[in-house]
C-alpha cells in the first residue's frame, strides 16, 4: 500500500467501513474506544510517517455515537 500512496496527494478513506469492534469502557477521548481492521492500522502508521499528506476527515477524528 505504501507505494500506492506515496503518489497520493489527498486521502479519502472509509475507515467506519473497517470498524472491527468499539469497547463500551467510556474514555477521555472517543476515538480510542474505536478498533479498526489491521489495514486501516497500516493506514494509520503510514499518516504518522507521512504528516505531509492531506488526509480528508482524519481517523483519529471519528467517534462513536453516544447510545
Amino acid at each position: 500500500m505504501e507505494a500506492q500512496l506515496d503518489v497520493v496527494v489527498i486521502i479519502l478513506h472509509k475507515a467506519a467501513d473497517e470498524i472491527v469492534s468499539v469497547s463500551a469502557i467510556r474514555t477521555s477521548n472517543p476515538a480510542d474506544r474505536i478498533h479498526f481492521s489491521d489495514s486501516i492500522k497500516s493506514l494509520q502508521r503510514y499518516l504518522a510517517e507521512h504528516p505531509e499528506k492531506c488526509v480528508v476527515d482524519p481517523i483519529d477524528r471519528l467517534a462513536p455515537m453516544q447510545q
